[in-house]
């Protein structure tokens, strides 16, 4: 028995070395994991700080390309509404389309909102005329003033001329 229990513990001694110089080992290799996380780190910070500006620039661009499809039909609507005479309609739409010319119509949106702008332009005076008009009815002249209004035209000014 004591030759059996001296072997277990040359064993359980064998054991312990063992498992001492896979601590000593893994002590040394978590020290090195532990540096290369903190150099990843570091690195990251600094790769985000350059992207920072580019992110907002691309998330800008994509913004404006969302809003491509909903503004470059404007002109085109509105043309077509001068030509059938909507004009609630047209207002509508560029009334809608004016916060967008705002922000984005010293750039991305220029040509779209100069075109718009003649159209409205147009619409502004047929609107005067049928304002002005003894010909049309109380009803349709009252109609013409709100959508002057609603377009920011003075109409107080245009009725007093």
């Amino acid at each position: 028995m004591n030759v059996e229990m001296a072997a277990e513990i040359k064993n359980l001694d064998t054991d312990l070395q063992i498992m001492k110089s896979n601590i000593v080992g893994m002590e040394a290799n978590m020290e090195q994991l532990l540096e290369k996380i903190m150099s990843v780190r570091s690195r990251s910070g600094g790769v985000n700080t350059c992207l920072f500006e580019k992110r907002e620039h691309i998330e800008k661009l994509h913004r404006t390309r969302n809003l491509l499809p909903k503004i470059q039909f404007i002109p085109a609507r509105l043309g077509k509404c001068i030509k059938s005479e909507a004009y609630a309609d047209a207002v509508k739409f560029y009334t809608g389309a004016m916060p967008i010319f705002k922000i984005y119509g010293d750039s991305s949106f220029q040509d779209c909102k100069r075109v718009s702008e003649e159209a409205v332009t147009i619409i502004i005076k047929n609107l005067q005329g049928k304002l002005f008009s003894d010909s049309e009815s109380v009803q349709a002249r009252a109609e013409a003033a709100v959508l002057l209004k609603q377009l920011d035209f003075p109409v107080c000014t245009a009725l007093s001329i």
